[in-house]
C-alpha cells in the first residue's frame, strides 16, 4: 500500500482556477483533491449537477437538492491503486460536507471534506477534517481551541504559515485548517501551502502514509517517454559519444575490435565471445541508449494526461503568479501588489481564450 497525496484548495466558483488545480495536481501525482466552494454548472436534475471534467479524475458531489449549490466536491485519481475511496451520503445530508471511508487493505480511516460558512456551528464528529471555516482567528479563536480540545483533534497547519491572502490585507490569515485524530496525524506528513492559483486562498498540500509501509513498489515497471517532445539532435548526439565510449569499452573487454562489418559477422558467427560477454555488450547498448533518452526525452506517466489544450506556456504563467504571489505575500507593497494582480489576471485569462480555441 502506497502513500495518499492530498491537495486542498478553495477555487472561489472559479472555473479557469478549478482547470488550473486540476492539471497542477496531475503535475505533482496528487491522489484526492479536496475542494470548497467549487465552480459547478448546476442542472434542474439535482443529478446532473458537475464540476469540471477531467480524464485522470472522477469527480464526486454531495447530494444536493434544487436550487442549493454544493460547497464541496471530491475529485479521485483513476490512477489510485491498492485504495478505496467511498463516499459516505449516509452519515451528513449535508451541501457543506463529505466524509469518505479510505481503506487499505485491513486499514481504514475517514476524511471530510468541510465548507463552514459564517457563524455555523462546529460539527462534532470525524477523524480527519479538511476545513474552511471563514474566520477562526479573533473572538471565536478560543471556541475552536476548546473545540479542538474537547474532540481530541491536532491542528496540522504550520506556525504562522497564510492560507488566506487578498491584496487589501496587511498580512495572511489562517482560515483553512487541516485537523486530524492523534492516531491519523502521526501518519501525516509534508503540510505546506502550494502558490496562488488564482484564487484567495493559497492550496494546501499533504501525504498520509500507510499504517505498515509496504516493501512492493507500487511503481510501473516500465518508463514511457513523450516522444513528441524529445530533442532528437541532442538525443543522436548523446547516444554516438556513449556509444564511443561505453561500447567501445565493452568490445575492448572481449577482444572484438575493427570496423562494423567484421564486428557484425564476429557477432554473428560468435567468434570470440562468451554468453557472458554478449550479455555486457548488450548491457552497454541498452545503457548509452536509455541515458540519452533519459537526457533528451521527457517522461509521462502512465495513463495520466493533461487536457489536450493545456500548454507549456500555461504551465509558465502559472509559475509566474506563483512568484509574484510569495513577493507580495513577503513585501505587500503596491507595486508587488500590482504585479500580481496583473499576473493572476493574465493567467485565468490565458486558461479560458486556451479552453475556447
Amino acid at each position: 500500500m502506497g502513500s495518499i497525496r492530498v491537495l486542498q484548495a478553495n477555487v472561489n466558483r472559479n472555473k479557469e482556477t478549478t482547470e488550473a488545480l486540476l492539471n497542477y495536481a496531475l503535475e505533482i501525482n496528487v491522489n484526492l483533491i479536496l475542494i470548497q466552494e467549487p465552480w459547478v454548472l448546476i442542472s434542474s436534475n439535482p443529478s446532473d449537477t458537475r464540476s469540471i471534467n477531467h480524464t485522470s479524475f472522477i469527480q464526486t458531489l454531495p447530494e444536493t437538492p434544487t436550487g442549493l449549490r454544493p460547497r464541496v466536491l471530491v475529485y479521485t485519481s483513476r490512477f489510485l491503486t491498492d485504495t478505496q475511496v467511498n463516499f459516505r451520503a449516509d452519515l451528513f445530508a449535508s451541501t457543506d460536507t463529505m466524509v469518505l471511508d479510505i481503506l487499505q487493505g485491513t486499514s481504514q480511516f475517514q476524511l471530510v471534506n468541510l465548507y463552514n460558512q459564517p457563524n455555523q456551528r462546529e460539527p462534532g464528529s470525524p477523524y480527519t477534517i479538511e476545513r474552511d471555516p471563514r474566520s477562526p482567528q479573533g473572538p471565536r479563536a478560543q471556541e475552536l481551541v476548546d473545540w479542538l480540545e474537547s474532540n481530541n483533534l491536532s491542528l496540522l497547519n504550520n506556525p504562522g504559515e497564510g492560507t488566506f491572502f487578498r491584496p487589501h490585507l496587511e498580512r495572511e490569515t489562517v482560515i483553512d485548517l487541516t485537523l486530524a485524530s492523534p492516531s491519523l496525524a502521526r501518519r501525516v506528513n509534508g503540510w505546506q501551502t502550494t502558490p496562488s492559483l488564482g484564487s484567495d486562498h493559497r492550496p494546501i498540500l499533504f501525504t498520509i502514509d500507510p499504517e505498515t509501509r509496504s516493501t512492493k513498489s507500487t511503481e510501473p515497471t516500465t518508463t514511457r517517454f513523450n516522444t513528441r517532445r524529445a530533442n532528437w539532435p541532442k538525443f543522436r548526439e548523446i547516444v554516438q559519444h556513449q556509444l564511443e565510449t561505453l561500447v567501445d569499452n565493452a568490445l575492448q573487454d572481449v577482444n572484438l575490435l575493427g570496423p562494423p562489418s567484421k564486428i557484425s559477422r564476429e557477432i554473428v558467427n560468435g567468434s570470440n565471445l562468451t554468453i557472458p560477454a554478449l550479455d555486457e555488450l548488450g548491457r552497454s547498448l541498452e545503457q548509452a541508449i536509455t541515458y540519452a533518452a533519459d537526457t533528451t526525452i521527457p517522461r509521462v506517466k502512465p495513463g495520466a494526461r493533461s487536457k489536450a489544450w493545456w500548454s507549456e506556456e500555461l504551465t509558465n504563467l502559472r509559475r509566474a503568479l506563483g512568484r509574484a504571489d510569495r513577493l507580495y505575500s513577503r513585501l505587500p507593497t503596491p507595486t508587488h501588489r500590482e504585479q500580481y494582480c496583473t499576473r493572476r489576471n493574465t493567467f485565468l485569462s490565458a486558461v479560458k481564450r486556451a479552453k475556447r480555441t
